[in-house]
């Protein structure tokens, strides 16, 4: 039975989360489609701009009912077990960082690990890339960071209600300052030029200090 290229096909075989894949896939549904209508090998690959093989390896898998993504594979061994990636996720989570440094690194990990063999063991030598990899498949990332606030205000909930209550019936005037720091004081040493057309206005470079203040 022939078939097209369809919105509910496109959508049967590549899903939201194939982004990656998207190109291969996209030439491997073409291809199913193609081989269906019963095309030579040849005229897919020259119209795909693929290799003839291709278009062949995925026409016999397609004959077979196979599906256009890869075959599951087994994978390399893990190089370090179980309980040495434990050991690396703890450390990453409950080390304190080195003297001078805010935050821990691949670097400075490894760095760590080698200037204390005992940790993972002194047969274990471990690669910046291969700490990255263990990291980044338990979704880790100790190079970022946000900001949280502890609650030690006994009025924070009354106060957090009047301010909400601020913001919901906003006055005419209103004025909002958050801390400002060392606001310089300038003096322009000419008036601006105005606006003109195709000209935008134009403000004098130089300027007088008065020194600083804090608001």
């Amino acid at each position: 039975m022939s078939e097209a290229m369809t919105p509910a096909l496109i959508n049967q075989h590549i899903g939201a989360d194939d982004q990656a894949q998207r190109p291969g896939l996209w030439i491997r549904l073409r291809i199913m489609v193609l081989c269906r209508h019963d095309i030579a090998s040849r005229q897919i690959a020259r119209f795909l701009g693929c290799h003839v093989q291709t278009v062949r390896t995925w026409g016999a898998r397609f004959a077979h009912q196979e599906s256009i993504r890869d075959r599951a594979r087994p994978g390399a061994k893990p190089v370090f077990g179980e309980e040495i990636s434990q050991k690396i996720i703890a450390f990453f989570c409950q080390f304190e960082t080195l003297p001078g440094y805010a935050r821990w690194t691949l670097s400075t990990a490894c760095q760590y690990f080698q200037e204390n063999p005992d940790y993972l063991g002194s047969d274990i030598t471990i690669s910046r890339a291969s700490v990255q990899r263990l990291l980044n498949a338990h979704a880790l990332k100790p190079h970022r960071y946000r900001y949280f606030l502890q609650l030690s205000d006994a009025d924070f909930f009354p106060k957090m209600e009047h301010i909400i209550e601020v913001y919901a019936t906003v006055p005419k005037n209103l004025y909002c300052f958050d801390e400002c720091t060392g606001i310089q004081a300038l003096e322009t040493v000419a008036p601006a030029l105005p606006v003109a057309p195709k000209r935008p206005e134009y403000r004098e470079v130089e300027y007088i200090r008065h020194g600083a203040i804090s608001v």
